[in-house]
């Protein structure tokens, strides 16, 4: 989740939504939780890009301690979340990330041994 928090309990719109996503698609983050005011900055980024998150966009302190607590991570059955105004968009796999995360070979071995 990245955002503020009012004391009234409202989520408000943060800056660098790019650059947050970024981030999360380099740690292989995939469920992400915005305000629903940045909905706007995440239409202007590319569907490609956009491949693999799903996003929970939120407006209130209750609606995110559901996504957060209430919700298992392995089901997809969100009903629970929209029923209490959270708007969801899933992207669907990014199966290009999937290949590089499940393809990457890493030695086992020390090489630095060799080299002396």
């Amino acid at each position: 989740m990245t955002g503020e928090i009012t004391t009234l309990g409202e989520v408000i719109s943060i800056g660098g939504v790019r650059e947050k996503l970024t981030a999360c698609k380099n740690h292989n983050i995939t469920r992400v939780i915005l305000p629903l005011s940045n909905k706007k900055n995440v239409k202007k980024i590319t569907d490609e890009f956009k491949r693999g998150f799903t996003i929970f966009y939120v407006t209130n302190i209750d609606q995110l301690y559901n996504v957060c607590f209430k919700t298992d991570a392995n089901h997809k059955n969100y009903d629970h979340l929209r029923d209490i105004g959270v708007e969801i968009e899933d992207f669907g796999d990014d199966e290009f990330m999937n290949k590089i995360l499940t393809g990457e070979i890493i030695m086992e071995e020390n090489l630095l041994e060799e080299l002396k």
